[in-house]
């Protein structure tokens, strides 16, 4: 490749190298020493320079400021840099979307000789039919591969794969994107792809593409699969049926396309009513608001071995949210049963208006793409939403379902993030020790929720806080106040905090309270001299 160099710094390696030649001989040692121990990292960015330079000099929308210029290629050490990453054939088998344009994809084939290929492309009118053509050629050399693309340029290319076996293949992603004007149009993955002979292949993606089927007769060995808007509940049982080793399963939003059960076989009159064993299947997470689907794909589904489950952005609507109370607790326990039985007793259950996570966090899990925090990865979430209709004093029946399928009663750590109404499912939390509690401000909600950890006897006189006989969280030994600011009228505070203390003392339990993180120590250091109390640790 040609590269324009900077006029000053030619003149600058001409002077050194008339002036002082043994520096020169130097930095070349040194150079070669460079090449010989840069890290493989080093070599691919060095590579990328060179090969995506064309590419980005005639991207108009790049940020010149994030491409190098030329001048810092023009290096002797560059050079020999370049020299060997352009002999290394493992960094040629790597064909991403900055490379389906004009002599690129021919030029890694060939330059990558027998190595695995690793293609990712989108397929249009303008681009990608080069590497498009290229893949159905070798692929029996293609160990990943990524298309995107409409329909109209997507089915086609699925279609050319199904003459051609990918005996290395490992990871499958296709991608609908629909313009527009063919949002009614569907792509499948016939059920005959690659000549049905896929054996390495164990995980993929489809992106509102759907499975020709199934059984698609290369996805027999999946251990892995994303589903975007390419699977319905209905066509998720015999999927689940044709991938016996399926290890993770992940939903990202159930199909809405008419289409989409179109290819469904017909279910043999034995296997109706019946769960489809998942003997392998450890992670089950759903991100859709249809409540319908994600019932019946839990009822669908016998996973013994099932170590994580995630439901995200379930929506409670007022006409059915009475029917789900009952629906969706009642699928799920089957499966709690099963994450009790891997995971043991629940120690730690943490709960905010919309949300309940249940068993401590740990690194074995599936760290999938649902989840915003790749640090927060529990053995149970699950996430709900209102509609306009619907209050968290009508859903408090849900949440009490939700609950009264979860073992509470074993909870020793129950962390809550402002919960101040709706929290009589909590009764049976009879064993929690410590108490990490957030809130805004000590109002009358929590006043009434800390009220009802004191017993029936002992409680103060405070208008408008009538209560259960029952004492919350009997065993409480710590309460850690998290995010609240407490203002000069906080007297109500200290009082219960002072008889909650006195009756945990009177049972041999001595409290221990702490704020982390609150505004306003002063207003309330008054009244709480006898009891154990730390601020931020201190």
């Amino acid at each position: 490749m040609q590269m324009q160099g900077n006029t000053h710094q030619i003149l600058l390696v001409d002077l050194i190298e008339q002036t002082n030649p043994s520096a020169i001989d130097k930095q070349r040692r040194n150079a070669s020493y460079l090449v010989c121990c840069s890290p493989p990292e080093v070599l691919q960015y060095v590579f990328d320079i060179y090969v995506n330079d064309e590419h980005k000099m005639h991207h108009q929308d790049r940020d010149p400021k994030a491409v190098l210029p030329p001048t810092a290629l023009l290096s002797h050490v560059c050079a020999r840099w370049r020299a060997l990453c352009l002999d290394d054939k493992h960094l040629w088998a790597k064909i991403t979307i900055d490379h389906h344009r004009g002599r690129w994809p021919p030029e890694f084939i060939a330059r990558s000789g027998n190595s695995p290929l690793e293609v990712a492309f989108g397929i249009s009118k303008k681009y990608g039919l080069e590497v498009a053509l290229a893949v159905v050629h070798n692929m029996h050399r293609v160990c990943s591969l990524d298309a995107r693309g409409s329909s109209e340029h997507l089915q086609p290319f699925c279609d050319a794969l199904t003459g051609t076996a990918a005996p290395i293949l490992e990871y499958l992603c296709l991608g609908h994107f629909p313009n527009p004007a063919m949002y009614g149009t569907a792509v499948y993955v016939p059920s005959n792809i690659f000549a049905g002979t896929a054996p390495k292949l164990r995980s993929i993606s489809l992106a509102n593409v759907f499975p020709q089927g199934p059984p698609v007769q290369a996805f027999a060995h999946l251990t892995d699969v994303h589903m975007d808007g390419a699977l319905t509940a209905t066509t998720a049982q015999p999927f689940l049926q044709s991938a016996p080793d399926l290890k993770v399963m992940i939903c990202w939003k159930f199909s809405t396309h008419p289409d989409a059960n179109t290819y469904l076989p017909m279910v043999p009159s034995s296997l109706e009513g019946k769960r489809v064993d998942a003997a392998q299947m450890t992670c089950l997470a759903i991100d859709d608001d249809d409540m319908a689907q994600i019932v019946q794909l839990l009822e669908d589904v016998n996973a013994p071995s099932l170590s994580q489950i995630g439901l995200f952005n379930m929506c409670l609507t007022h006409p059915d949210l009475e029917h789900f109370t009952l629906a969706l607790p009642l699928a799920l326990s089957f499966h709690i049963k099963a994450l009790r039985r891997i995971h043991g007793s629940c120690r730690e259950l943490a709960m905010d208006s919309s949300s309940i996570t249940c068993w401590p966090s740990q690194s074995n899990l599936v760290r999938h793409d649902l989840i915003d925090d790749a640090d927060d990865v529990f053995p149970f979430y699950a996430q709900w939403d209102y509609d306009d209709d619907s209050f968290p004093e009508e859903v408090a029946p849900f949440v009490d379902g939700m609950l009264g399928v979860l073992p509470v009663d074993e909870v020793r750590t129950l962390s809550l993030r402002y919960i101040t109404r709706n929290w009589g499912s909590l009764y049976r939390a009879s064993n929690v020790t410590v108490l990490n509690y957030t809130c805004e401000s000590p109002d009358a909600d929590v006043l009434r929720f800390l009220q009802a950890m004191v017993p029936l006897d002992q409680r103060i006189d405070v208008a408008g806080t009538a209560l259960d006989d029952r004492t919350l969280f009997p065993q409480l030994a710590r309460i850690v106040f998290k995010n609240m600011m407490i203002s000069t009228d906080s007297g109500n505070l200290v009082r219960v905090l002072q008889r909650l203390s006195r009756a945990r003392q009177n049972d041999g339990i001595a409290l221990e309270v702490a704020f982390e993180g609150c505004s306003g120590q002063e207003n309330i250091t008054t009244g709480l001299e006898d009891m154990s109390v730390t601020w931020d640790g201190a």
